[in-house]
C-alpha cells in the first residue's frame, strides 16, 4: 500500500471550501503522515516607489499576521488526531508551492482546483503550471467531491515503443498509478478501474476510397489490434500483482476497460459513465523543451475532466522550476 510521509495541503480560508483539507487530514491519519496546511497569496502589490519602505514593511508585516491567524483558525475548525503545521507564503501561488515541496521534500501536494466562473474547465492557468511543474504527485481536489468514493479510475497506457529504456519508464509510471490508485481504493472501499484506451492505426485510411479494403479484412485487423493491446495490459496486471504492489491487485479485483478511441477523446467520456470519483492518471515529459513538461494528451484529458484527479510523475522528472539560490 502506498504510504505517504509528508503531505502538503494547499488551502484558501477565505473561500470556505473544506473538502481538500478533510481529505489530507484522513489520509496524513491513515498513514501516520505529517501534514502541513499553507495558504499563499500574491502579496500587496506595492513598491518603494510607491510607498516608504518602513510603512510598506509595516503593512505586509500586518497582512501576514492577519492571514496567519486567519489560517489557523480555520484548521482550528477541523477535529485532529495529528500535529498540523501552518503557513502562510507569499507570491505566485505555484512557484511558491513547488519551492515549499522542494525545500521540505514533500511526496504529494492536495489542492482545490481555483475555478474561474468564466472558464468551463475546472483547472486555471495558476493550476496547469502546478500539474505540469510540481516534482511530486499533485492530487486536486473537486469542489463537489462526495465524501467517500465509490470509483476510482487508474488510467494506464501501455507503451509500444521499440526502446527499452523508454518501455521502462512507462512501466514505471504505470506501477506508480496503480499503486497509488489501489491504496485509494483500499482506503476508501472503492471499486478500482483500470482503464486503456487503444485505436486502430491507419483506420480513416483503411476506410478510405484509394484502399477500399474490405469490412471483413477490417475487422480482422481490428480484432487484432485489440488483442495484442489487451495480452499487454494482462501482462503488466499480471506482472505488477506479483513482483511490485503484493496482494493488492488481486484483492481488489479490479474491473478492467479496454476502450477503443484517443486517450483525449475517450477517456474523459469514460470517466464521466462510470460516474469515477477521481481519476489518477500520469503526466508524460517532452524532454528539451523547457516548461512543456507535461504531454499533449495528458493536458487535453485534464481540460475535460469533471472530477478530482491526481496527477502522477515520471519516477525520473526532474522540476523545470528551482530553488533560489
Amino acid at each position: 500500500m502506498q504510504r505517504f510521509k509528508n503531505i502538503l495541503c494547499v488551502v484558501d480560508p477565505e473561500n470556505g471550501n473544506r473538502m481538500g483539507l478533510e481529505r489530507a487530514l484522513t489520509l496524513a491519519e491513515k498513514n501516520n503522515a505529517n501534514l502541513t496546511v499553507i495558504n499563499v497569496f500574491p502579496g500587496s502589490g506595492m513598491n518603494a516607489n510607491m510607498i516608504k519602505q518602513n510603512i510598506m514593511d509595516d503593512i505586509e508585516a500586518s497582512v501576514m499576521a492577519s492571514k496567519n491567524e486567519q489560517l489557523k483558525s480555520f484548521v482550528d475548525t477541523f477535529p485532529q488526531k495529528i500535529k498540523i503545521y501552518t503557513k502562510i507564503l507569499v507570491g505566485t501561488p505555484f512557484l511558491e508551492i513547488i519551492y515549499e515541496v522542494l525545500r521540505n521534500e514533500y511526496d504529494l501536494v492536495i489542492k482545490t482546483p481555483t475555478k474561474l466562473e468564466w472558464m468551463d474547465r475546472i483547472f486555471g492557468s495558476d493550476d496547469m503550471h502546478l500539474l505540469r511543474k510540481c516534482p511530486c504527485p499533485v492530487w486536486m481536489i473537486h469542489k463537489d467531491t462526495p465524501k467517500s468514493y465509490k470509483n476510482i479510475l487508474a488510467t494506464i497506457d501501455i507503451s509500444n515503443s521499440e526502446h527499452e529504456q523508454e518501455i521502462k519508464a512507462n512501466e514505471s509510471l504505470n506501477v506508480q498509478i496503480l499503486k497509488m490508485a489501489g491504496s485509494l481504493a483500499v482506503s476508501e472501499l472503492a471499486n478500482l478501474h483500470i482503464v486503456h484506451a487503444w485505436y486502430l492505426p491507419g483506420e480513416s485510411m483503411l476506410q478510405g476510397a484509394r484502399l477500399r479494403m474490405d469490412h471483413a479484412r477490417i475487422l480482422e485487423y481490428t480484432k487484432n489490434i485489440k488483442r495484442i493491446h489487451e495480452e499487454k495490459l494482462d501482462t503488466f496486471i499480471d506482472k505488477i500483482s506479483t513482483e511490485k504492489t503484493g496482494e493488492l491487485i488481486d484483492f481488489l479485483k479490479p474491473k478492467k476497460h479496454l476502450v477503443k478511441g484517443f486517450p483525449n477523446k475517450v477517456i474523459p467520456e469514460f470517466a464521466k459513465n462510470i460516474d469515477a470519483d477521481l481519476v489518477v492518471m500520469g503526466t508524460i515529459g517532452r524532454t528539451g523543451i523547457p516548461g512543456l513538461i507535461i504531454g499533449n494528451t495528458a493536458e487535453d484529458i485534464l481540460n475535460q475532466i469533471h472530477c478530482s484527479v491526481l496527477a502522477v510523475k515520471p519516477s525520473d522528472f526532474v522540476s523545470p522550476v528551482t530553488l533560489k539560490k
